[in-house]
């Protein structure tokens, strides 16, 4: 990768900066203006939470960006529950629910708990996924995507694979041109870029597993014949005895 002068390039510039960010004041706050500025300081930065959740995001995305430091991807497998969202979307507009069938049985005896105390359980996806959390975006552009998304899944037939995963949510935004979305196309596609890379590495370790695999085995193999050749040998050599093949 080439090497680029951070001090040089402004937050503005590398595609990932988000003017409705919670960030944005705080950054003015710092004087902090360069990707330099930024990954120098990103840790010293005092400030809420949510503001936190969404530099972290930003930071990360800059670090992939200019040093190639992978994304956190594992996620992106994950397969999305979009029964339970069609059903109970409003007032679960950060999150995006997902499938985890060990937490469901979790959340069952749970709430078979909470039936014998008399209290009311509060239902609940299997898992979910922080919309904000991964694009680093404001509560309110949080809310535009997952109006959008309810919308789309509704009304457009086949718009996602029958066992859509967290990666087709990220392929559906691409191809959303909102203008409140559009922003979040940087991220979506580092997240697939960075997915796809680790796919690539995950199949070349496999190669380079099966491999070493096939190198023992064919070890063992020529153990095994020569183990094979030297007792054909003696059986042979022991016949020939009985039989007076051989004399003294």
């Amino acid at each position: 990768m080439e090497k680029q002068d951070l001090n040089k390039i402004s937050l503005k510039e590398t595609g990932f900066f988000l003017q409705d960010s919670s960030y944005v004041e705080t950054l003015k706050r710092y004087n902090i203006k360069t990707v330099k500025d930024l990954l120098d300081n990103a840790e010293s930065i005092k400030c809420r939470k949510p503001t936190r959740v969404q530099l972290t995001v930003l930071v990360n995305m800059l670090r992939y960006k200019y040093f190639d430091e992978p994304l956190q991807t594992s996620s992106l497998d994950k397969e999305l529950d979009l029964e339970w969202l069609k059903e109970n979307m409003y007032g679960n507009e950060f999150h995006i629910p997902i499938i985890d069938l060990e937490l469901r049985k979790a959340h069952e005896l749970e709430r078979e708990k909470y039936a014998m105390m008399g209290i009311d359980f509060i239902e609940r996806p299997d898992d979910t996924i922080s919309v904000i959390g991964l694009f680093g975006c404001h509560k309110s552009k949080s809310k535009l995507i997952m109006k959008k998304f309810l919308y789309d899944i509704k009304t457009i037939p086949n718009i996602l694979p029958e066992r859509p995963r967290l990666i087709d949510f990220l392929k559906w935004i691409l191809t959303v041109d909102y203008y409140g979305i559009k922003p979040l196309h940087p991220y979506a596609n580092a997240y697939i870029e960075s997915y796809e890379k680790q796919q690539f590495i995950d199949d070349e370790e496999e190669i380079v597993n099966l491999r070493n695999q096939l190198e023992d085995l064919l070890k063992v193999r020529d153990q095994l014949n020569k183990q094979i050749e030297d007792l054909t040998l003696l059986i042979n050599l022991e016949a020939s005895k009985e039989t007076g093949g051989i004399k003294p």
